[in-house]
């Protein structure tokens, strides 16, 4: 179903962008009653965009747009949600890339509207390829119920409960098993079976020491979110006995219960729950530790991973409301009231589809919006673009949600959990319960309801998901232990891709920051035939992945969002030191690709035997040109605050850049916010050190940024990275000198060339 005023405004763009070269814009809902109403038809393409939001900032979101008030008609002088068209990409295609977003309403100081959310979608004609698409379909859905007609020519309601579903799920899973041999590869190999299992039948479930009652088949896994978890459905010292002599299967949570009913269905009677599986004691943590060290293994030798998307505790439902998915969940046919292609120019807007602002701003306002939207991250407060046009002929188009996957499988609740990432990747197959529909996944491909044949368009898992797929690919090679891939770049371009992601996740006990991605580290150790893993960081290629990045929505003001731990988790120098979103580093070998640093030695202490898991210290000897540095608060236009550098008094400020903190230049992107750094600047105790030129044409200059610790013994503690563009001010830093009449710097060691090692910890 699509509502009305996605339905104009899709044929108002369409119009547009057959008359234009250049994708319009225009202003879509423009009060929340209009965006609720929609929300209620259970509108297609509103409730794709709406699906991307939790319950936490639906709430929100609702609340500040009923608290702002506007002037005008409108109920708000602004559209609280804009679409974007973009033209086809090649000649004489007709599909175009939709882009719904949604905005928080407007700050006192600020002239735009914070995104807060946004949906893709592909709007495309029918072809021969999807008609033909439609006919398999037909018969896959009508083969479930052959009394009945298709169940695509007829609404159908249900739950992901239903037979039908667990039937597909079935279908995927026997497919998977019968046609893709690299999803049988074991990464360990051998018969490996975690230490404890629960069997259960139809009536009752029993953990089992796997050392005493061998498994007779093999087992699958769950993920999902404590939530306030019920001791008693723990394992611990005073459970243990009932568990180990069965309990009834009626006794467990609602959502242990529906996972054991889909284990069932695909004829599996053993799974692993880490709540069950693992002693939960809060006062004896050794098997915890001992079990923590092998989740590697767990999934990647599991059958098939069960993932409970959308449930917010072990209380919580493993299955979807009920939806129509004729309506809900199929992609839609919609047929569009706009010109033909031969009745538009391609230069410019005919008189009666030309855009009219309906406002009186200037010439520059206007252009202002139009480069402002184009972007894709905001909209000035008042200018929006209304277009006329006369209804011409209607046209059919498939529209299909692009953003499907990102949202109830990439943002799903679930995958919110830092311990889930690992898990994901390390299983060979995966069901995840969504939000509205099943989705399933395997190293070879994709599938869901919405797309049941595993026909997802490639966009759909592009992205976010590039770091899950590589490395699924890569987990998917044959005879992986024979080969040799310590100098394959894609693996570590994964790595980083998954530390990228993983990084934008939570965790309930900050510690396990390194522990919750051992069970990736280990598997990478086996990808790479490497050991040299250095607190989430590896050896051969520190030089470039020292030069992490915070990647906060703002790196500076009230919207920095990393903070550092007050238990000491890993060294300065480390990702896994701070919480919050970053960039990682580029592999960079030694003197490569316009390295100016070199690390000559990296020493770690560890928690536990486990080389991938806490560490307890560690300190690393960079070798580079150190600089006495000064950081320079500049006041934003924005209202935010920015920081630039002088370097041994000098400053290389880029004057011609606007005062914001995204475009200063130099920049400074700090670790963790900091108000002020008079105390630092007064006493001498800030230093940089060039880590890499930038030599290819637009490429930044990196600089590391450090605190001075201990200045007898040449110890340092890393603040953050300074970037350097433009190739002006990149030679302006590289100019700078150190007066012979200045003393010496603090180091381990002075060179005869004038660099500096240092001790970073």
């Amino acid at each position: 179903m699509i509502c009305s005023v996605c339905k104009e405004t899709f044929e108002l763009l369409i119009s547009a962008a057959r008359a234009s070269p250049k994708g319009p814009d225009a202003r879509h809902h423009k009060s929340l009653e209009s965006f609720q109403s929609s929300l209620e038809q259970k509108c297609y393409v509103c409730t794709g965009v709406w699906d991307s939001l939790d319950a936490g900032q639906r709430k929100n979101w609702e609340e500040e747009w009923m608290k702002s008030t506007g002037e005008g008609e409108d109920p708000s002088p602004v559209s609280l949600a804009s679409i974007a068209v973009t033209p086809p990409a090649r000649p004489g295609s007709q599909d175009y890339t939709i882009c719904l977003r949604l905005y928080m309403p407007p700050k006192p100081i600020v002239d735009y509207l914070p995104l807060i959310s946004q949906a893709f979608f592909l709007l495309k004609p029918p072809t021969a390829q999807s008609s033909s698409r439609m006919k398999r379909l037909r018969k896959l859905f009508s083969g479930r119920d052959e009394k009945s007609e298709s169940a695509l020519t007829r609404p159908v309601l249900g739950l992901t409960t239903t037979a039908s579903s667990l039937d597909l799920a079935k279908s995927w899973v026997s497919s998977c098993v019968a046609h893709h041999p690299q999803c049988n590869i074991s990464v360990n190999h051998g018969n490996w079976v975690p230490t404890r299992l629960l069997y259960f039948t139809a009536g009752t479930v029993q953990l089992i020491e796997t050392k005493k009652t061998k498994p007779t088949t093999t087992y699958m896994t769950l993920t999902h979110r404590w939530g306030f978890a019920d001791e008693e459905m723990m394992l611990n010292r005073r459970t243990y006995p009932s568990l180990i002599g069965g309990i009834p299967i009626s006794s467990m949570p609602k959502l242990f219960q529906e996972v054991m009913t889909v284990a069932l269905h695909l004829d599996v009677n053993y799974i692993w729950i880490d709540a069950l599986c693992i002693f939960q004691d809060k006062d004896d943590q050794t098997d915890w530790q001992t079990e923590a060290g092998q989740m590697q293994k767990v999934y990647a030798n599991s059958f098939c991973n069960i993932s409970a998307a959308d449930a917010t505790s072990c209380s919580d439902t493993l299955f979807s409301q009920p939806r129509n998915i004729k309506e809900e969940i199929l992609p839609q046919t919609i047929y569009l009231s706009i010109p033909s292609s031969s009745s538009s120019s391609s230069s410019s807007f005919p008189s009666s589809l030309s855009p009219t602002f309906t406002t009186s701003t200037t010439s520059q306002t206007s252009s202002r919006l139009l480069s402002s939207i184009l972007n894709h991250h905001s909209i000035p407060k008042s200018p929006y673009i209304a277009m006329n046009r006369p209804k011409i002929k209607f046209e059919p188009f498939t529209l299909i949600n692009l953003s499907l996957w990102t949202h109830q499988v990439s943002h799903a609740l679930v995958n919110t959990r830092a311990w889930v990432l690992q898990e994901r990747v390390l299983a060979p197959r995966i069901l995840h319960f969504g939000r509205r529909q099943l989705f399933w996944e395997c190293r070879c491909s994709e599938a869901c309801e919405a797309f049941p044949l595993g026909d997802l368009p490639s966009q759909m898992t592009r992205g976010e998901e590039s770091g899950v797929k590589l490395t699924r690919s890569l987990c998917s090679r044959p005879r992986l232990q024979d080969q040799d891939n310590s100098n394959d770049l894609s693996t570590y371009l994964a790595w980083h891709l998954l530390i990228q992601t993983y990084t934008k996740t939570s965790l309930s006990f900050p510690s396990d920051k390194l522990i919750a991605i051992s069970g990736l580290a280990k598997l990478f150790q086996s990808l790479a035939k490497r050991d040299d893993y250095v607190a989430g960081l590896w050896r051969p290629w520190l030089e470039g992945e020292l030069l992490w990045v915070n990647a906060s929505p703002q790196y500076f003001g009230a919207n920095a969002t990393t903070k550092r731990p007050e238990i000491y988790r890993a060294p300065s120098w480390s990702w896994a030191s701070i919480d919050g979103p970053l960039s990682t580093g580029t592999p960079m070998k030694g003197q490569d690709h316009g390295s100016k640093i070199r690390v000559e030695d990296v020493q770690l202490s560890y928690l536990t035997e486990d080389m991938t898991g806490a560490v307890t210290g560690g300190q690393l000897r960079l070798r580079g040109t150190l600089f006495e540095t000064e950081l320079v608060r500049v006041s934003c236009t924005d209202g935010m605050v920015g920081w630039t550098v002088k370097l041994e008094g000098v400053h290389v400020l880029d004057e011609k850049v606007l005062p914001a903190p995204a475009s200063l230049n130099p920049r400074v992107c700090l670790d963790v916010m900091q108000e002020n750094f008079e105390r630092e600047n007064g006493d001498g105790l800030l230093f940089s050190m060039v880590a890499r030129t930038g030599e290819s044409v637009g490429g930044h200059m990196y600089m590391l940024l450090f605190k001075l610790v201990d200045r007898q013994k040449g110890v340092f503690q890393r603040l953050g990275i300074i970037l350097v563009a433009g190739d002006v001010i990149k030679r302006r830093v590289l100019e700078v000198e150190r007066g012979f009449d200045k003393p010496r710097l603090p180091c381990v060691e002075l060179h005869d060339d004038g660099q500096h090692t240092i001790m970073v910890i």
